[in-house]
């Protein structure tokens, strides 16, 4: 058994090597592929060398995890029982698992039952079929790459020299047609090392010596980009302020990348050269030069042989938040349905895929699209395992939405306004604990909104009294000349409701110098963790002058 599925790992290999088309670059970076040809060793040799070992180590049957049959042993059903269960979520904690299967949660024999099916699992990884559609090209591709490259170690391990070298090329010859630099030094390190000895193999000893030196470089370099940005976005994410002034690093990482982008052609380090040039635009809220370094990242990954599906999204992502930040709702409509291609759902991924689509509906003012969106998300069975900040956004969002629909700006259809019936404010507060606790700015759109709902239920006592308690936040904990700038000027005309309680002309008046303000500085719907403007400013606003409007009509 295992030496057919080792020749049909080969007769795989041979299907992927004339499905990529072969890629095209500097002369100085990628190698001529048409004078490759494999070691010469008969078939027959190599499947005798394969033979041989497996007799002598003998082939075990290997233990994955499987459907039991009608009539199988009562453990491995049991087994089987475990895993149904963690899938279908059957139990809050390993108390609720243990008890299911009669055992004390401490117990030795609980242990070895999650330890057995453990390694049952991680066995049943190595045979999931790469060939299903949930895979892009690429992770299929490089998922059966690191199979063959693992058995192609374990044969020269064990000594059975040709049918490593038969493989390894093979192998090698992928890695080099995905670019995947990492595998490509790696297979031929190990050629190398198993050649340099041997005179009969000199020819595959200093072809590889070639392929060798010039990934090398190529793979070093690759490193230390990916250091220095990985480096970069951990300092980026740690810090909760003002993003703009991280916007000099990035352009500085970008310019000393510029070289290296030149010399190589390879996706990994174009990907964090690129992404550096993209942040140093959209740090600084320069979103149409954002958006041009985006389209030509993304220009560039598909012209590839074969695509990283996430360099794509990640691309797009940045590519989404420049047309929202600009305005143009309808291209960006098209773009979030090119990346839901590209993720898998009820992943990380399509979470912050529809979290976008989300908000571009809101900037669009399509509100009953964003609710749509946010229904969704809240409802899907994966919701309550994405991090507990990211669901705090989609009840943050949630919020806002309801208000739109108490303030009769957005129309539902009367099956689903029961749930507009079952929103309380008090166990929404409630809800928003890591919100409510930030005082860097992620509090902000929660005491917005409280305050929108004292003014729309007519409470001008306690409006009166929040709009002193902000007043008092905002100078204690705001920096209006930079950071907090646009939200210094929001609450500030969330004081103007109560100086021109009767007077609607006075009350616009007073308020175009403060929006006359925040015309200078924009938000930025890419920095989704400080001080979020659900929707932007401008638009609050005259959410609050139609619900002033109301309370003169009553």
């Amino acid at each position: 058994m295992f030496a057919w599925s080792t020749a049909v790992v080969w007769l795989q290999n041979k299907r992927f090597l004339r499905q990529i088309p072969r890629p095209s670059g500097p002369a100085n970076y990628l190698l001529n592929l048409s004078e490759w040809t494999n070691p010469t060793f008969q078939v027959m040799e190599d499947l005798k060398d394969i033979a041989y070992f497996l007799t002598r180590y003998q082939v075990r049957v290997v233990d994955v995890l499987t459907n039991p049959p009608q009539g199988a042993e009562k453990k491995e059903n049991r087994y089987w029982d475990f895993y149904l269960g963690l899938r279908e979520n059957r139990w809050k904690c390993e108390e609720d698992a243990a008890a299911y299967f009669g055992l004390l949660p401490e117990s030795k024999a609980f242990s070895r039952l999650k330890n057995e099916v453990r390694r049952r699992l991680y066995n049943t990884l190595l045979f999931i079929d790469a060939t299903k559609p949930e895979l892009s090209d690429y992770n299929r591709i490089a998922q059966d790459l690191m199979k063959d490259w693992a058995v192609a170690d374990t044969l020269r391990r064990r000594g059975a020299i040709r049918a490593f070298l038969d493989l390894a090329w093979r192998c090698l010859q992928i890695a080099l047609r995905i670019e995947h630099v990492a595998m490509v030094v790696d297979i031929a390190q190990m050629i190398k090392t198993s050649t340099f000895s041997r005179p009969n193999l000199s020819r595959e000893y200093l072809r590889t010596k070639r392929i060798f030196d010039v990934y090398w470089p190529a793979y070093q370099a690759e490193v230390n980009l990916r250091q220095g940005y990985e480096d970069f976005i951990l300092g980026l994410a740690a810090n909760k302020g003002y993003k703009m002034d991280r916007a000099p690093e990035a352009r500085s990482l970008a310019q000393e990348a510029q070289p290296l982008l030149e010399q190589y052609d390879h996706m990994g380090l174009h990907f964090y050269g690129r992404m550096l040039s993209v942040y140093a635009h959209t740090l600084c809220h320069n979103w149409e030069a954002g958006l041009a370094e985006a389209n030509e990242a993304l220009n560039f990954l598909r012209k590839k042989p074969v695509i990283i599906n996430s360099y794509l999204t990640a691309f797009s992502q940045q590519k989404i938040g420049c047309l929202i930040m600009l305005g143009r709702h309808g291209e960006t409509r098209k773009v979030l349905a090119e990346v839901e291609t590209l993720v898998l759902e009820g992943t990380a991924g399509w979470f912050k895929n529809l979290e976008m689509t989300v908000v571009n509906a809101l900037y669009a003012s399509d509100y009953t699209e964003a609710w749509h969106g946010v229904k969704k998300a809240v409802a899907h069975e994966r919701f309550r395992e994405i991090s507990s900040m990211d669901q705090e956004t989609w009840r943050l969002m949630q919020g806002y939405l309801y208000f739109l629909v108490k303030a009769g700006m957005m129309d539902l259809h009367p099956r689903e306004k029961s749930d507009l019936f079952k929103f309380r404010l008090t166990a929404w507060l409630n809800d928003m604990s890591l919100y409510g606790q930030d005082k860097r700015g992620a509090n902000i759109p929660v005491l917005i909104l409280q305050m929108m709902f004292l003014l729309l239920e007519n409470n001008t006592e306690a409006y009166y009294n929040r709009i002193e308690a902000l007043r008092k936040y905002r100078k204690r904990n705001l920096e209006p000349s930079s950071e907090h700038f646009r939200t210094d000027c929001f609450i500030r005309l969330l004081e103007l409701p109560l100086k021109f309680p009767h007077d609607m002309e006075q009350l616009v008046e007073a308020a175009q110098p403060l929006l006359d303000k925040l015309s200078i500085a924009s938000n930025d719907v890419l920095d989704r963790t400080f001080e979020i403007e659900v929707v932007p400013y401008e638009t609050q606003w005259e959410w609050v002058l139609k619900v002033w409007m109301q309370r003169r009509r009553r």
